[in-house]
């Protein structure tokens, strides 16, 4: 956008408008595919809008496939990057679009893309919203995509974005038949489990998250396996009465649930909390402890999680956590897809992210 344009409005400008107004003139030519977008300030300025509301309109552009986002360079028109064959897409499926992504989504995608640059690939951000793997292979394959990196828990759209033929890797879920990135889920739990026994704890109690009846449960199902697996190898006992699975129940109701266990005569000493939300709810609830048990937690990605432990509970030490470096799931995500498209391509298999406990804080 090189010239300066007097834009109409409507009585209320929305993210939606703005995105049409785009669309319209990438359509009708008035933007070539060597554009670059001006910057959010700049728009905001031009459309007399915020630039939250520039930025859903763009995330929306980006999504539909007229856009692309390049990190520390603007939006380009995406026309130019399908012709350079290196055109990857990131779906989510999340039932909203991109423009709408919650916070955790939206670090997903931010991460991506900047491996993504430094790969010299080119992304694109898609939501399935509600659409079937049949309409999402064929929304795809519209977009001229080369690749998926596919977050979703349904294995029948990744399946169905495989059978279109188009490389697919799945990430932060696993399943038959797909190439797949995660975490290490086990190794994580048994470092941390092995952690709180090392310091003597015997009476280690296992909170987790189960997500039935949803079908990608392999954080639950492997975090509890790398607890077992850690107890029965120093010679522990796994009561049945010390794994806390919460099923449909909220973070609020796992922390009272493992208070009642703290409480009662045979106790507890620690515990292991693998869910970020939960771990939060757990920091709140024994704050009023005298002597709470120790906890190791999963810190997983996110940045500022210890930083923001220490900010809510100032009265409690940072537990020791287990963290995975994102920048490798991306990285190893891109390099699935590459070598799906090469000669000799590899059959599906799933690879793991290292998973490293982070010591806490004593004091």
């Amino acid at each position: 956008m090189n010239e300066a344009r007097i834009v109409t409005k409507p009585q209320r400008t929305t993210s939606a408008w703005i995105a049409g107004d785009i669309r319209r003139l990438l359509e009708s030519g008035s933007l070539g595919a060597s554009n670059v977008l001006r910057s959010e300030r700049e728009l905001a300025e031009q459309y007399g809008a915020a630039r939250t509301t520039v930025r859903r309109a763009l995330r929306r552009l980006v999504a539909d496939g007229y856009l692309v986002s390049q990190p520390r360079q603007g939006y380009e028109v995406a026309g130019d990057v399908k012709s350079r064959g290196a055109l990857v897409a990131f779906v989510n499926d999340s039932p909203e679009g991109p423009w709408d992504w919650n916070q955790f989504q939206m670090h997903f995608w931010t991460e991506f893309q900047k491996i993504a640059a430094d790969s010299g690939h080119y992304l694109l951000a898609v939501g399935v919203e509600r659409r079937s793997p049949e309409e999402m292979a064929a929304h795809l394959a519209s977009l001229g995509v080369r690749g998926v990196i596919l977050d979703s828990d349904d294995p029948e759209m990744g399946a169905g974005i495989r059978a279109a033929g188009l490389p697919v890797v799945q990430v932060d879920a696993a399943f038959p038949g797909l190439p797949a990135v995660t975490q290490d889920n086990f190794g994580g739990a048994f470092l941390a489990t092995a952690h709180l026994i090392s310091k003597g704890h015997r009476r280690i109690a296992w909170l987790g998250r189960d997500p039935h009846p949803l079908r990608n449960r392999i954080h639950f199902t492997e975090r509890l396996g790398g607890y077992t697996a850690a107890m029965r190898d120093a010679g522990l006992d796994v009561d049945a009465e010390l794994q806390l699975d919460r099923r449909g129940q909220g973070p609020e109701e796992g922390a009272e649930a493992l208070l009642e266990l703290a409480r009662e005569g045979a106790g507890i000493d620690a515990a292991v909390v693998f869910w970020p939300e939960y771990s939060n709810a757990v920091g709140k609830a024994i704050s009023a402890m005298a002597s709470p048990p120790e906890l190791a937690v999963w810190w997983g990605c996110l940045p500022g999680a210890r930083e923001n432990w220490r900010r809510a509970f100032p009265e409690r030490p940072v537990p020791a956590g287990i963290a995975w470096d994102f920048e490798t799931l991306a990285r190893m995500a891109l390099r699935s897809i590459e070598e799906q498209t090469g000669p000799g391509a590899l059959a599906a298999g799933r690879w793991l992210v290292p998973a490293e406990l982070v010591p806490g804080e004593n004091r």
